[in-house]
This record gives structure tokens, sequence and C-alpha cells, in this order.
């Protein structure tokens, strides 16, 4: 999708977001790093009923990639839960989670060398030009030691570190936010290339 139309949509999305009602209690974030299955996460908490929002492109641009403005704040508290920018993010979560005192954060992971192969093909097929390995295995390992700390000693009730692919995920996904199962296994959603990504 094209930034003119991943625009388009992202302005479509905030205006119908105009005409719900705010919510400042419980929101739900997943904050696993891209390829590790945070669109198939999505899905499963749209199929659990919650009010979801992804990716949004005009919220970010408008905000410029900063987090803690007034927009990203009202335009999160129209929705239940989230997925990828800038919500996965090191600068947001701790925000958020002090926004939202109430919410709770899902950590999708992978193990290293299928992340990578996974992540490679990805940008393989819709990015393209060079690409440092290392340099992107050394993000995937920061963003997961800075969640990990991040979260070292907090109750049971505010973190769930899930492997999508694992049989039974969605069934304890459920249990986790105290919503009925609609299955055992994730949705399996944006497939890449070769590996048939999760």
């Amino acid at each position: 999708m094209n930034d003119i139309r991943r625009w388009v949509r992202g302005v479509l999305i905030f205006v119908f977001a105009c005409f719900r009602k705010p919510s400042y209690g419980e929101k739900v974030f997943c904050v696993g790093y891209r390829k590790t299955g945070t669109t198939s996460t999505g899905a499963a908490f749209r199929l659990l009923g919650l009010r979801h929002s992804s990716y949004n492109h005009f919220i970010w641009k408008v905000g410029q990639g900063r987090i803690g403005g007034a927009v990203l704040f009202w335009y999160t508290s129209k929705f239940d839960s989230f997925d990828d920018l800038p919500w996965l993010t090191a600068a947001a979560i701790p925000v958020m989670d002090k926004r939202f005192p109430a919410s709770k954060f899902v950590f999708t992971v992978r193990e290293e060398g299928e992340w990578l192969r996974s992540f490679m093909n990805w940008h393989k097929a819709y990015i393209g030009g060079p690409i440092d390995a290392e340099a992107e295995l050394i993000k995937y390992r920061q963003h997961s030691e800075f969640v990990e700390s991040y979260f070292k000693g907090a109750d049971e009730s505010k973190l769930f570190k899930v492997v999508v692919s694992q049989p039974g995920a969605m069934r304890d996904l459920a249990k986790f936010l105290g919503r009925e199962s609609v299955g055992d296994d994730f949705p399996h959603l944006n497939k890449g290339p070769a590996d048939l990504d999760v």
C-alpha cells in the first residue's frame, strides 16, 4: 500500500473515530516487534470482540512519530486494542502504561533465526535494496530486552508473552484478557513470502 492510500485510509479511520465515545479504562497493546505475529494478534483481538486499531499512517505522520501528544491520547481513547506503530515502541509503552494504567500488554515473540529469515524475506519482497541482517537482529534483541526489563516484576495479569504459532495460544490469550475463547489457535494473517510468515 503506497503512502497516499495509507494516508487516506488513516484519515477515514480518524474521522470515524470522532463519533465514538472515548474510554480511558483498560486498553490492550500488542508490543511485539514487527514480524512476530502482530497482524495475527490484531485479528485475534477483533475476534475476541475488541475495537481494534493497527498502524494509522495519518496519526503517525501528524505526530511525526512523537509520543505523548494530545491527538495520540485522544485517538487511543477511541479503541480497545492496538498493534504496530506507535504503540509497540520503547518510547510509547511507558507513556501508554501511565496514561491508561489498567491496560494489558501482549508480547509476541519468535525464535531469532526464524524471525530473521522472515524479516529478510519480507524486506526483499516489499522494500528491496541492501539490508544489514546483523543490525536488524540487534534491533530485535534490543526491543525484546526493553519489554522484558520494563515489565520485570509486574503482575502476571499485566503482560502476556506468546508465540502465536503455538497450539492453544488463542485460548490462552482469551483467558489472559478475561474473554470467552473463539478457538484454540490464532488466525494466520500477513503471510510473508517464502516462509508463510505470521
